[in-house]
C-alpha cells in the first residue's frame, strides 16, 4: 500500500511538472531532474510488479513480457488518475528498457512528448505505447514494440539532447 501511495505521489509530481513546463515554455527543464524522475518511475514500476506478481523484473526483453502480462491484467476499470500513474511508471520502465537493450537517450519532442532516440536515429515513444496498450489491449503490445526497434550501439547517450 505504501508503494502505491508513493507511486501516486510521484505520478502527480510528474504531471504537475509537465503542466508547469508547458505553461513556462521559456524556462528550460533541467535534464538531470527529468532523468531522475524517469528513473524513479521505472523503479516504481519494477517494485509494483515484484509486489503484485512476486516476480523480479529488470530492463530486458523477458521482463517486458512479464510487465505486459501485468498491464493486460490490470488495464480494465482504471480511473483517469490510476491510468495516468500506470502510463508514467510503465512508460518510464519501457523507455529505460529500450535504452538498456537498444542504446539511446531520452529526448523531448514538442509534438509527441518524451521518447527515446536510438543510436540508429529512431525515436520510440514508450509512454504513448503503454497508453495504447492500456486502451487497446494486446493489439498494441509493448513486447512487439521493443522487438521492432533495431538494436545498435548500446553505449548510452544519456544527457545528450
Amino acid at each position: 500500500m505504501t508503494e502505491l501511495l508513493i507511486a501516486l505521489v510521484a505520478a502527480a509530481c510528474v504531471a504537475a511538472a509537465l503542466v508547469w513546463a508547458k505553461r513556462k515554455k521559456s524556462v528550460p527543464e533541467p535534464e538531470q531532474d527529468v532523468d531522475s524522475m524517469i528513473r524513479r518511475n521505472a523503479a516504481l514500476a519494477i517494485a509494483t510488479v515484484k509486489k503484485e506478481l512476486g516476480v523480479d523484473v529488470d530492463f530486458d526483453a523477458k521482463s517486458v513480457t512479464q510487465v505486459e502480462e501485468y498491464l493486460l491484467a490490470h488495464r480494465t476499470g482504471l480511473n483517469p488518475q490510476k491510468r495516468q500513474q500506470m502510463v508514467g511508471m510503465f512508460g518510464a520502465f519501457l523507455g529505460e528498457t529500450v535504452i538498456a537493450v537498444c542504446g539511446g537517450a531520452w529526448v523531448k519532442s514538442d509534438k509527441r512528448g518524451w521518447g527515446v532516440r536510438t543510436p540508429g536515429g529512431i525515436t520510440a515513444y514508450p509512454f504513448t505505447k503503454v497508453a495504447k496498450l492500456l486502451d487497446n489491449g494486446p493489439f498494441d503490445s509493448i513486447v512487439s514494440f521493443l522487438a521492432g526497434i533495431p538494436t545498435g550501439s548500446k553505449s548510452s547517450q544519456r544527457n545528450e539532447r
